[in-house]
């Protein structure tokens, strides 16, 4: 995470010649964030905690994670109002 902070810039100002590579990189973090929800939501995920956080909703908690980091890495990602991933 700190390294996706320290580089948020960069993905602000990436060349065009970047576009297609950041996109392949931007696709495999959204698709490992939702690998994550499923396996955690198949185990309970979305009724209680995780193995790491008791309290809470996982499933709920990984959606607040991936919208954070997804912010990160992809700055200009168009945001849909009252919906907390995109994906």
């Amino acid at each position: 995470m700190q390294i996706w902070k320290r580089l948020r810039p960069i993905f602000e100002q990436l060349p065009v010649s970047l576009h297609p590579q950041h996109q392949e990189f931007v696709n495999a973090y959204v698709s490992l964030a939702t690998a994550h929800r499923a396996v955690c939501e198949k185990f309970g995920g979305n009724e209680g905690g995780s193995l790491r956080f008791e309290g809470g909703c996982a499933v709920e908690t990984l959606d607040r994670f991936s919208a954070s980091r997804r912010s990160l890495i992809d700055p200009h990602h168009p945001e849909s109002p009252g919906c907390p991933v995109q994906f």
